[in-house]
């Protein structure tokens, strides 16, 4: 055999297949290797190395001798991986929970037909491509070394028969890499018209790289068994009735895609593409074709390759199958490698750094040698007759060391140069989790040389893969281009679609979403650098890597997402990277997510439904039946079928994005004899109702927080939750509330900051309180005595509207705030049920909007504690009784002085108002009755709005004058329900009511519950004193008041 005539790769892997993973004849090879290789060390002395580390004696396993320190990678590879070509998947899972619905993936009209076509010869073509950091920035987040990064004017574009945006940069993008993140940026290079030839090549190239990155881990792409030749050996071995000659289950994904260009998500070709010439590379796709071209006319069951040295051709092997020591060391660093004695479950791949400064022939370290002497010696074989000696101190050259571990090595000794240098290479990963934020998080995690990962290998062991390194991990990362580019380009058509609605004078959306407009912005995607601290975990913040990354990237693109920053919001619309923010949910693990925006959204959901009910009802309507046409509004399963009937469940992101199980190749779409098609996740996405019903309310709140009020209800109309008057009775009808539109809030610190933007019209509906100032006091007998009663009432309610700080208008609201329907009171002037109805929905707003702009540090979970907090019966039952306001209520409820006599006592027992509301909590859970005094002070909330025809600076006004301090002293101490702390620090707790026996006769409610294997009952006259009871049975921490002073 010549030098340059190699063992067939094939031929390797079907040895390694049956023997690698159960190596019984160590002692046998050794002696084979003892007797028949040369000793041609230069020196006996054994030397370290500075890539090396001590080698734990527990990884010494008898089947592979010792964990070598130069290839400790794949010592324990894993036995599935989420890229490999196993099955099954989760694409094919066909069933989905009870409470998810199956959605097509997002697409986006730019990127699909009809807008776009196949590219045609003859006609303009448009080059997209992605700028990156600096290569050696970029090798280091990837976990290289610089070396293995060559030609780094090479990589690959995307060519689109139509623009896809107006502006030349597109968006910017994250790339979450191995040890750090990455901002891609997408921008439009040039447009050019391509021969017949050219598009020929380049729809050539196209499905190679297609089947290169959709088999990404495919064996076959560096010459040995792929998963084709697999599922062909299965096939074989069945229907000859012999055994299997793998047990892994082997899968090909691209077999599950055709080419379908008009069906397909994205429908442009992918193309090499230089930068320094600034122009598609038809020689490297020309180069790849010749590769593809040997790759398919390779025989497996041939013998030997080709004896010749082969060239890299712009970054690419033109023949196939091909060794490294075919190739010049020149042209070493750079390319990509794979060692043939890896086992097959690990599809890994090395990029080379360079030649090492050891040979074949130097020896390894004394320790390392000592553990393989130590492993052959516990061989079976080695108590044979036969049995060579073997030395006390061995000394094992690199090629002694792969050769005794590695049965595929043994196999090509007769071939194996002993005098080239050893191949110094990183392994490359496929940055399948580069979607998510907290990839690349590390402790400590900086931009330094990678050295300690590097691994050396025998270089006649090691077979190319076509690509660079570089082109490889520029294919790897298209993927995520992919993805990221169709959110920013979804968010720019919801951006677009909305506009078109709510500008009122814009072209049809049909017409419009289509054609990007010159007034398309750069979308700036969220990420580790510019997410709110709030969204993200201590352990997901940006890193040193990060900024490092960031702050070496080119000026001009720096300088451009600045500008992009400062671009002013539309007059109807946020910006597309705002409303990125309210698209994504939780579950995506992006830097941002709609949390914080949807409780935002809620509030003004809330008070604008509120609104909508309060006035379209009729003055008799109790608080139960204004609460159901509310409901009917805000319900999930309403703001479910709103995102529905607007197709806004395509711009939802909502899950993990993983490649392997949701990437499809442009072009192409999924062929129809795939199993379980009508639900593989390549195509559809499951969603809850709630999710979308989320994403309607963060949305509204996107709007409120970047445009105000004014837009939000602008938003909420074009939902069909608040309706318009028609445009034409301008000016025929006064509404009750233009104030709450209208008014500047930008000088009222709890208000909202936005200035208002003017409304084309005005609402239709009114609020009859106010239009009506005698209400239901019109049913008096007379207006005589109205008048006098009215008088009566305003000269008793003096002292309440001095501590209110504030003169009614029309006193008839007031006193109707202070009347329960308990009271006589309520056939003259009606009850408080209607403006408590409106109070909670001003209050909570109110004080959503408080929280939300001054703590901007804190995540959902803590706005929605401390809201709840503030705004619950028990604090404001307080805040009545503090400020002296319950003498003014008119009831005949007995409970009701019991109440106030207790919350009278733990005001003055304590001066702590978060004891204050814990104790409150513990009575309330007794059976103390304190609801009525909160519902007082919400109407008197609705009474003042009512009153000043919807002004919220006034509203909120009052409402810090009353609760400011509870506020801050909430905000500090965070005060806790008994119950919630239960479940907190017993988070498996499970209790079910039991039947009260004759035995326990006085209690009305029991409980039982498992505590530490034993069985635990507690009673009480509700079922919240026994929750209590139980509370205190597993020591939950509870404030304690000697009630026998109240």
């Amino acid at each position: 055999m010549s030098p340059y005539e190699f063992s067939t790769p094939m031929e390797v892997v079907t040895y390694q297949d049956n023997h690698s993973s159960n190596l019984t004849d160590t002692g046998d090879c050794w002696r084979a290797l003892h007797a028949s290789i040369p000793r041609s060390y230069d020196s006996p002395s054994l030397i370290s190395t500075s890539t090396c580390s001590e080698t734990d004696s527990s990884s010494i396993r008898s089947l592979s001798c010792a964990k070598d320190f130069v290839d400790n990678s794949h010592s324990s590879p894993p036995t599935t991986s989420p890229c490999s070509n196993s099955v099954p998947t989760s694409s094919q899972v066909p069933t989905c929970g009870p409470k998810k619905t199956l959605y097509p993936l997002q697409t986006v009209d730019r990127l699909t037909a009809p807008y776009q076509n196949l590219p045609c010869a003859g006609n303009p073509v448009h080059i997209y491509t992605w700028s990156l950091p600096k290569p050696p920035i970029l090798a280091s987040l990837a976990g290289l070394d610089p070396q293995c990064f060559t030609n780094t004017d090479r990589g690959f574009g995307l060519l689109f028969s139509q623009p896809i945006a107006a502006n030349e940069y597109v968006c910017r993008l994250p790339l979450y890499l191995t040890r750090g993140m990455a901002r891609a940026r997408v921008r439009h290079v040039k447009s050019v018209i391509l021969s017949e030839e050219m598009l020929e090549v380049i729809i050539a190239a196209h499905r190679v790289i297609a089947e290169l990155l959709t088999n990404i881990a495919d064996l076959s792409h560096v010459g040995q068994m792929g998963t084709k030749q697999r599922l062909d050996a299965l096939s074989h071995a069945n229907s000859e009735g012999r055994p299997r000659p793998c047990a892994q289950n082997v899968r090909d994904r691209f077999s599950d895609l055709h080419f379908d260009p008009v069906k397909s998500r994205t429908l442009c070709l992918v193309t090499f593409f230089c930068s320094s010439t600034n122009d598609i590379d038809l020689e490297a796709a020309r180069t790849l074709l010749k590769w593809n071209k040997g790759r398919i006319n390779w025989n497996f069951q041939e013998k030997a390759v080709p004896g010749r040295l082969i060239q890299p051709n712009h970054g690419i092997i033109p023949a196939y199958p091909v060794w490294l020591s075919q190739v010049p060391m020149a042209y070493w660093p750079g390319v990509l490698v794979r060692p043939c004695h890896l086992p097959s479950n690990d599809p890994g791949l090395f990029a080379v750094s360079g030649a090492s400064s050891k040979t074949g022939l130097d020896p390894v370290p004394p320790n390392l040698a000592e553990k393989v002497c130590a492993a052959v010696n516990s061989e079976p074989s080695s108590n044979s007759e036969n049995a060579v000696p073997i030395p006390v101190n061995p000394v094992f050259s690199y090629v002694d060391y792969f050769a005794i571990r590695h049965p595929a090595i043994f196999c090509l000794l007769d071939r194996i140069d002993h005098n080239l240098p050893l191949v110094g290479c990183h392994r490359l990963t496929r940055h399948q989790n580069a979607a998510q934020v907290t990839a690349g998080m590390r402790k400590n995690n900086s931009i330094e040389p990678a050295d300690d990962k590097e691994f050396s290998y025998l270089a006649d062991g090691c077979i190319l893969h076509p690509l660079s390194a570089w082109l490889w991990f520029q294919m790897s990362i298209i993927p995520m281009i992919v993805y990221q580019m169709t959110r920013a380009l979804s968010a720019l058509q919801l951006f677009t679609v909305l506009s078109h609605e709510l500008g009122y004078s814009c072209p049809p959306p049909s017409q419009s979403t289509q054609s990007p407009s010159s007034v398309d912005p750069t979308v700036l995607l969220p990420d580790r650098l510019d997410s709110p601290k709030c969204m993200l975990s201590d352990l997901q913040r940006s890193t040193a890597a990060d900024v490092t990354a960031e702050e070496n990237f080119e000026d001009e693109y720096l300088l451009t997402d600045e500008a992009s920053r400062r671009v002013e919001p539309s007059k109807h619309v946020p910006n597309p990277a705002d409303l990125l923010e309210s698209l994504t949910l939780l579950g995506a693990r992006d830097a941002v997510n709609l949390e914080r925006l949807e409780l935002l959204g809620d509030s003004v959901l809330q008070l604008i439904s509120t609104l909508t009910v309060y006035s379209g009802s009729h003055e008799d309507a109790d608080e139960g039946q204004l609460t159901a046409k509310r409901v009917a509004l805000v319900s999930n399963s309403n703001l479910r079928n709103i995102a529905v009937r607007l197709g806004w469940q395509n711009y939802c992101t909502g899950q993990v994005y993983s490649p392997p199980d949701h990437f499809m190749f442009p072009c192409y779409d999924l062929s129809s004899s795939v199993p379980h098609r009508d639900s593989d996740t390549r195509l559809f996405v499951r969603l809850t109702d709630k999710s979308l019903a989320d994403m309607v309310e963060a949305i509204v709140g996107c709007f409120l927080q970047h445009l105000g009020l004014p837009a939000a209800f602008r938003l909420l109309t074009y939902l069909g939750i608040s309706p318009y008057a028609n445009p034409s009775s301008q000016g025929k009808e006064v509404g009750a509330w233009d104030q709450l539109l209208s008014e500047t809030q930008q000088n009222n610190r709890h208000s909202h900051s936005t200035l208002f933007r003017p409304l084309e019209f005005r609402p239709t509906f009114y609020l009859p309180d106010r239009n009506c100032p005698a209400g239901s006091i019109s049913r008096l007998p007379n207006g005589t005595e109205k008048d006098d009663l009215i008088e009566r009432q305003s000269l008793r309610l003096v002292g309440l509207q001095n501590i209110l700080g504030y003169q009614f208008k029309d006193i008839s609201l007031l006193i109707r705030a202070l009347t329960h329907q308990s009271s006589p009171q309520t056939s003259l002037f009606g009850s408080y049920q209607r403006l408590e109805f409106l109070g909670d929905a001003v209050l909570g707003y109110v004080i959503t909007i408080y929280l939300y702009e001054k703590h901007v540090e804190f995540d959902p979970g803590q706005l929605t504690e401390s809201r709840s907090n503030i705004v619950s019966n028990n604090s404001l039952a307080c805040a009545i009784v503090e400020h002296q306001l319950h003498p003014y209520i008119t009831h005949n409820q007995p409970a009701f002085d019991t109440a106030v006599d207790f919350i009278q006592f733990i005001l003055d027992t304590t001066t702590s108002l978060s004891d204050q509301l814990e104790l409150l909590n513990q009575e309330v859970l007794k059976g103390l009755r304190a609801k009525i005094l909160a519902d007082v002070f919400e109407a008197i909330v609705g009474a003042i709005f009512v009153d000043t025809q919807g002004s919220l600076s006034t509203v909120s006004q009052l409402i810090h004058r009353l609760l400011d301090s509870r506020i801050d002293d909430y905000l500090l101490r965070n005060p806790m329900n008994p119950l919630k702390s239960m479940h907190i620090l017993h988070p498996r707790l499970k209790y079910t009511e039991g039947q009260v026996e004759e035995a326990e006769a006085g209690k009305k409610y029991k409980l039982c519950a498992t505590v530490s294997g034993g069985q635990v009952f507690t009673y009480g006259a509700t079922r919240n004193e026994a929750r209590l009871a139980l509370a205190r049975h597993l020591q939950v921490p509870l404030r304690t008041i000697d009630q026998n002073q109240c």
